[in-house]
């Protein structure tokens, strides 16, 4: 898997870049800032697209796993489903 955890502090263009490039440093393409999921295209293929990654977001709360794509989107389909 190919994701970390980064809280990011500040939220000014320069913190953006820094987080940007220590991310893409340590091959972690995705990040949280705030609520949304920060990816960074890596220019390779990764199997992190596959079924079984997906399978283990399904249900997870956010902060379960590491930042991903298919959380947010088991979140927006959760909260749909909850009428939140």
């Amino acid at each position: 898997m190919v994701c970390a955890k980064v809280k990011v502090k500040k939220r000014t263009e320069a913190a953006g870049i820094t987080t940007g490039q220590a991310t893409y440093t340590r091959k972690d393409f995705m990040t949280y800032s705030g609520l949304f999921c920060v990816v960074i295209n890596p220019y390779k293929r990764l199997p992190i697209y596959t079924e079984s990654v997906c399978k283990m977001y399904i249900g997870k709360r956010r902060n379960e796993m590491p930042p991903h794509l298919f959380a947010v989107s088991d979140e927006a389909y959760r909260n749909m489903i909850n009428g939140l």
